[in-house]
């Protein structure tokens, strides 16, 4: 026999199958047991005890207090038992493949029921054309919105959406804007005399919590008078020289010579992945067998991280 769990939309289906021939298994006895505890002395207990129907299923959701432990998950005929570990899960679909599942089978169950439905969720997104403004320029906020339930996408309900801009000082404003038939938005914020600083707008929409967070800068700054550019491979090995070279050019025409130059090299962490046309054949070998991933399974228990090299140069741009 084969057991196998789905989440459906108020409760867990549970659906036991032959190993042979995959046709439902009907009148199997499932049991779900483990400890309970009470006080400081735990009991043996059959937490669900189900009998399968004619399609070989039944529907169940759990519920507790938290203080049950499941231990032991069985599934038994009157030829046949199944036995299963919930330590040992089997894998999990989600996005379209399977995954290991590392938590305890069905332990959730334990606790008070819940919604096993992805409940439907809003989606905003808020933009500017650029990050940093001088505090008497005019600043193009857009946005637009979505709704999103059982997988699909559609635009939300209503005529008006309140953009809500933060600035410094406890200083806020708040809009309210017309929501076209394609879920878009758009204000143009032109206060007079907002001070230079950091500032954060979002969306509020009726019924959706804030959404679509975003930050720009109000500052003096000044336009910069010439360009750096940096020529070199775009990736180097770590047990090899490599040479890089530099060019300045004033926005004005001209080479920006004489210059004094300060650099610092950084390492960032590289996740080799094959391209589309080699992923099977590369550099004469076969891997139409290995399966690529981008998880650092052997990097120790901590994430790789940028590391910058604080051998810092100085140099002076020559005048060719």
């Amino acid at each position: 026999m084969a057991l196998s769990t789905v989440a459906a939309a108020d409760a867990l289906k549970v659906v036991v199958t032959s190993l042979a021939e995959g046709t439902p298994v009907a009148g199997a006895r499932v049991t779900l047991e483990g400890w309970q505890y009470a006080g400081q002395k735990p009991h043996w207990r059959t937490f669900v005890s189900a009998t399968t129907g004619q399609d070989g299923t039944f529907d169940w959701i759990g519920g507790g207090d938290g203080s049950g432990q499941v231990m032991r998950l069985a599934v038994r005929t009157d030829t046949d038992t199944l036995v299963w570990d919930p330590a040992r899960p089997p894998e999990q679909f989600s996005d379209n493949r399977w995954e290991p599942d590392h938590s305890s089978w069905l332990q959730w169950t334990r606790s008070q029921p819940q919604y096993l439905r992805v409940q439907a969720t809003g989606h905003c997104h808020i933009f500017t054309e650029r990050p940093v403004y001088r505090p008497e320029e005019l600043v193009h906020i857009k946005g637009w919105l979505r709704g999103r339930d059982a997988g699909q996408f559609h635009i939300p309900a209503g005529d008006e959406v309140t953009l809500v801009v933060d600035g410094p000082g406890e200083l806020q404003w708040r809009y309210s804007l017309p929501l076209s038939g394609a879920g878009t938005f758009y204000h143009a914020f032109d206060e007079t005399g907002v001070p230079a600083g950091q500032y954060r707008a979002f969306a509020e929409l009726q019924g959706w919590a804030s959404c679509g967070h975003l930050e720009f800068k109000k500052e003096a700054y000044k336009i910069p008078e010439f360009e750096v550019r940096i020529y070199g491979p775009g990736q180097v090995l770590l047990d090899r020289p490599f040479e890089m070279s530099a060019t300045a050019h004033y926005y004005a025409g001209g080479r920006a010579s004489e210059r004094p130059v300060i650099w610092q090299v950084t390492q960032f962490p590289y996740t080799d992945r094959l391209p589309h046309a080699a992923r099977h054949i590369a550099n004469g070998h076969d891997y139409s067998q290995f399966r690529f991933a981008s998880v650092n399974r052997f990097g120790g228990e901590k994430p790789l991280e940028p590391v910058q090299d604080l051998r810092s140069n100085s140099a002076i741009f020559a005048s060719s």
